[in-house]
């Protein structure tokens, strides 16, 4: 673990990835969409960072797509982590935010791609 960096922040990410979906839950009940997809984009990142080793700011969907897609992905769970991303920018840089229900389905959009992800061999 003390030696092999990527090994240590790949079996990292799942662990990270819980704790950020259980700030975002919190946020879902304050009513804070705002930080709600905040949170839910920084734990993409990080966890995407760590899954892959590559540096956490530099995760962009594009990246992800061309690690997915020769690996065999699901399209449909490509597609999620496309829709993921598009909510957290839009959320983020709009001025109007989408209500509890839509960041409901994101987090379960989040928690799919994760699972998928941590049962897939890639």
């Amino acid at each position: 673990m003390r030696t092999d960096k990527r090994y240590a922040r790949f079996l990292k990410a799942p662990r990270s990835a819980r704790k950020g979906i259980k700030k975002a839950k919190a946020f879902i009940v304050k009513g804070d969409t705002a930080r709600f997809y905040d949170t839910v984009f920084k734990t993409m990142q990080e966890y995407l960072g760590n899954k892959f080793n590559l540096p956490g700011g530099s995760i962009t969907v594009q990246i992800i797509e061309d690690k997915l897609r020769p690996a065999g992905c699901d399209e449909s769970i490509v597609g999620m982590l496309r829709d993921i991303f598009a909510e957290c920018d839009m959320a983020r840089y709009a001025s109007s935010l989408p209500g509890k229900d839509a960041a409901g389905e994101a987090l379960e959009k989040v928690k799919k791609v994760i699972d998928y992800l941590e049962k897939t061999k890639l």
